[in-house]
């Protein structure tokens, strides 16, 4: 089981990471569109076309930071069940309520994919185009549901996260998000901190400093 645990532990691991690098990505895209723009804007050739892109941009913010924050547990946080229940009953409960998010992440999962399913259909039938760029003779344009592509992914990794974290409590194990946590909190009050088996930080260098 504990073998089994720690795989569920690395696959968690690893899709926060792909997700925090997709939000550097997007926000560094976001700040190079919205001052590109403004710039423009200021020498009178501004491009409606950026903002428009940024303005997508938020929304691939807004779903991949939800991923993070349903790795860090951030999602379902009710402190009475947390504070007052402890032990067998706490575990029980805690596993019932992320299954209960997890399934309705699910059934908006199902619309946001009915919805990209229609945005496709729709770019074959009436040529759909969220954002277009017009460079000369010829332009590129973006399909509306390749820019709303987000939403059904976004939600199946929160989807992914909640069940992993119901796993979590119903065999007592803390998750990969709440262990980055406390090492945070460790490190700011300056004590040595093990984030993993084979690696430990020590709080004194880095942001403690």
């Amino acid at each position: 089981m504990n073998s089994i645990i720690e795989i569920i532990k690395k696959v968690d691991r690893g899709l926060a990471r792909v997700e925090t690098w997709l939000i550097v990505f997007v926000v560094a895209a976001m700040l190079l569109l919205t001052t590109t723009h403004v710039i423009l804007k200021l020498v009178g050739a501004p491009v409606i076309q950026l903002e428009e892109a940024a303005r997508f941009l938020v929304i691939w913010v807004g779903f991949a930071g939800g991923a993070v924050a349903a790795h860090q547990g951030r999602h379902i946080n009710v402190d009475i069940l947390t504070r007052f229940l402890h032990g067998w009953w706490g575990r029980v409960i805690m596993t019932v309520v992320w299954i209960i998010g997890a399934v309705m992440t699910l059934v908006l999962l199902q619309s946001a994919i009915s919805y990209v399913f229609t945005s496709e259909q729709s770019l074959l039938k009436d040529g759909d185009i969220a954002i277009s760029f017009t460079f000369g003779e010829k332009t590129i344009g973006i399909p509306g549901w390749i820019a709303a592509s987000i939403i059904p992914v976004g939600l199946a990794l929160i989807a992914i996260h909640m069940l992993f974290s119901a796993v979590y409590a119903a065999t007592g194990h803390t998750s990969p998000g709440k262990e980055g946590q406390d090492a945070q909190k460790q490190a700011a009050m300056g004590a040595p901190v093990k984030e993993d088996a084979d690696e430990t930080v020590h709080a004194g260098e880095g942001g403690a400093s």
